[in-house]
Order: C-alpha cells, then sequence, then structure tokens
C-alpha cells in the first residue's frame, strides 16, 4: 500500500517538472535563435503531454498488478 502512494507522489513530482522543463528549454531556445514565443510554446506542449504520458503509464502499471 505504501508503495503504491510512494509511486503516485513521484509522478506528483514528475508532472510540474516535465511541463517546467518543457517551457523553459523552449525558453531558451527561443532566446538564443530570437523568435518569440515559439520555442517555448512547443516546449510546454512537449512538456504537457510528457506529463500526461507518465501518468497513464502509472496507472495502467497499477492496473496490472
Amino acid at each position: 500500500m505504501t508503495r503504491q502512494y510512494a509511486h503516485y507522489a513521484i509522478v506528483g513530482i514528475m508532472f510540474p517538472v516535465a511541463i517546467t522543463l518543457g517551457f523553459f528549454g523552449g525558453y531558451v531556445l527561443d532566446r538564443w535563435l530570437g523568435t518569440v514565443p515559439l520555442f517555448a510554446l512547443i516546449g510546454l506542449t512537449l512538456g504537457v503531454t510528457a506529463a500526461i504520458r507518465n501518468l497513464l503509464q502509472t496507472v495502467a502499471s497499477d492496473d496490472d498488478t
């Protein structure tokens, strides 16, 4: 039981981290290339997608056990 809680706690941490890394990675590219919001929005989209994917994988792996 405690292991499941730990599993979901990790997802709770990974969700905002993936989104933040995606956004700031795009932001750095925007600053470097001189584009304004293009890569920040692409990075944000990729970060949200990665976060949702991790969440769904965690839920699916809990259903198997």
